[in-house]
């Protein structure tokens, strides 16, 4: 039979945990998943060709040539991926019982919503395989390290926490009076939890996380992009993930910070951007000259291809997105 959906794994250094991820991935889908994973450069020693030895012949495992983070490894498995819709998940997750009808609902929707983004809610697993509580989506953001500094916090999606969906609105002021949705779905301003699907024509169109090198925004950068393209993320509030939450692997402060700056460079304009560096520069001036010595080449002609594929004023809301950071800078400094 032909199959209709690739789940994509970025993993480093993960050991038993991958195994196990496939195991439960393989078991709820009863066989009808196909898998990429990608190696992002694990030097742990261990054999995961070996390891996986019982998904022989299941699975396609790549290697990247490079420590190049999650975005940029699951932009490698997608430029591999055959199927109509992908599944990205890390190698620490899998579906409890309970949604084990996971495939055939992710599939559907995403025929249903070719052109969206689509996540779910989250639950906590332990080592030992034990599902914690469930959370709704969204408010996984309260997970981000709270900061004082405001463009750190907007860059990590806590502007997105001040927002109203039943008004129609939230912090982008995105119309949702025109969403006729059933009821378990729900747009959502950022998908989070490491579980997203859709299909891998619009993810393309988008250019994915192009752009993106080292840990780090992908998934307040993929949500951006939906948003401002005219599409949506949309959270199955009846599904569920289970996700072991960890200190990320080999985080470089620096490279995080410069992940940040690509974030502002691809997707701002460049009045929206000196705003957001200016403000940048003001709480790490550090990172100026590195940033003004960088080769931003790349990431300039990303922008450009960009406003191609957004929609007719989509500035009017990054423009919200940077009024909200200076908005949350002048409430800081007046206290």
């Amino acid at each position: 039979m032909k199959k209709n959906l690739t789940i994509i794994i970025p993993f480093c250094n993960e050991g038993d945990r991958l195994r196990r991820t496939i195991r439960n991935l393989t078991l709820t889908s009863s066989g009808m998943a196909q898998f990429i994973i990608v190696n992002d450069c694990s030097d742990d020693g261990i054999d995961y060709h070996e390891l996986l030895h019982e998904y022989t012949g299941k699975y396609i495992m790549l290697h990247t040539k490079e420590p190049s983070g999650c975005g940029a490894a699951r932009d490698i498995g997608m430029q591999h991926c055959t199927t109509p819709y992908f599944l990205l998940m890390d190698a620490h997750m899998g579906f409890p019982v309970m949604y084990a009808d996971w495939y055939k609902k992710i599939t559907a929707l995403c025929r249903k919503y070719p052109n969206d983004l689509l996540t779910m809610r989250t639950m906590g697993l332990t080592e030992e395989g034990k599902v914690r509580a469930c959370y709704q989506h969204s408010i996984g953001l309260k997970w981000m390290p709270a900061k004082k500094d405001s463009i750190y916090n907007v860059l990590c999606g806590t502007w997105m926490r001040d927002y109203d969906w039943a008004a129609g609105q939230c912090a982008m002021q995105i119309p949702m009076a025109d969403m006729a949705l059933p009821s378990n779905i729900m747009p959502t301003p950022i998908v989070m939890g490491a579980a997203y699907a859709g299909s891998v024509a619009q993810w393309e169109r988008l250019h994915g996380l192009r752009g993106l090198r080292g840990y780090g925004f992908d998934e307040q950068f993929i949500s951006l992009k939906y948003w401002c393209s005219g599409n949506r993320c949309l959270c199955i509030t009846d599904l569920a993930a289970a996700h072991i939450y960890q200190v990320p692997h080999k985080r470089n402060y620096c490279d995080y910070l410069l992940q940040s700056v690509r974030v502002i460079k691809i997707l701002f304009n460049h009045e929206q951007q000196k705003r957001l560096l200016e403000r940048f520069f003001g709480y790490f001036p550090d990172m100026q000259k590195v940033v003004e010595q960088a080769d931003w080449s790349m990431e300039e002609e990303e922008n450009l291809y960009l406003r191609s594929c957004f929609m007719d004023g989509y500035e009017k809301y990054l423009d919200n997105v940077v009024k909200i950071l200076i908005g949350t800078e002048n409430e800081n400094s007046s206290k």
